[in-house]
This record gives C-alpha cells, sequence and structure tokens, in this order.
C-alpha cells in the first residue's frame, strides 16, 4: 500500500478532496477505495463520543478508538465580591479528545459524518 501525505478534509469539504486528487492527478480509483482515514473528534459531552461509536457500529465500518487525555479547566470565583471571601464557587470544563481510525470509502465516510451529533468539532484526515 503506497503512503502519499495527510489529506486534511473537513466535515463540509468533502468535495474539496476530489480536487486535491486531479490537481495531483491521482486516479480516481481511490475514491471508490476503502482507504485509512483519522478522525480526531473534541467534545464537552463524554455521552456523544458514545453515540459517534454506536453510529460507525450501525453502519458496520471498521474502526479502532484510542481515547486521548482529557484537558480540564478549573477556576474559582468569589460568591461575594466585597464581602466573605471565603465564598467561593468552583467550577470545572472537562475536554475529552479521542482519536477514531477508520477504514471506509470516502461516501461511506460522508454518510457516518453526516449522522454524527452537532456538539463535536471533527478533524479527519486521509491516507492511502
Amino acid at each position: 500500500m503506497a503512503s502519499f501525505d495527510s489529506i486534511p478534509v473537513d466535515e463540509l469539504q468533502l468535495a474539496s478532496l476530489l480536487n486535491y486528487f486531479k490537481k495531483r492527478s491521482i486516479s480516481l480509483i481511490y475514491i471508490n477505495r476503502r482507504m485509512y482515514f483519522k478522525i480526531k473528534i473534541t467534545t464537552h459531552n463524554s455521552s456523544s463520543l458514545k453515540i459517534v461509536e454506536e453510529k460507525l457500529e450501525r453502519k458496520k465500518i471498521n474502526f479502532k478508538r484510542v481515547p486521548l487525555p482529557k484537558k480540564l479547566k478549573k477556576f474559582t470565583l468569589n460568591k461575594s465580591s466585597h464581602v466573605n471571601s471565603k465564598a467561593k464557587e468552583h467550577f470545572k470544563l472537562v475536554k475529552h479528545f479521542n482519536l477514531f481510525y477508520v477504514f471506509c470509502t470516502l461516501s461511506e465516510l460522508k454518510e457516518t459524518l453526516e449522522d454524527f451529533p452537532n456538539d463535536i468539532a471533527l478533524k479527519v484526515t486521509a491516507t492511502f
């Protein structure tokens, strides 16, 4: 299997991948061929990662999930700015990161990406 450079693909820019193939004079056989895609998913909601995994399983697409470390952001605010400096509220924001290695065709990937939840950020790269 030949390994070319990684191709960045956004969720809504899959048509630009076709232009990439044409500019580099790569045959359109790769469009219908199964390729490896690396999907990096970022979300604040951990349940949306489970939804993504279920969608990939339902479509019977081969994938491997690699959990990445979470980013935790903690901050503290005073309840009253003038009195009682001991009265504070603590908040934290958790950002979940996951990598999905997917082996499918470009059309299968497009159908799958359309079904993903709206609260996730995607970065897709293709390697073939």
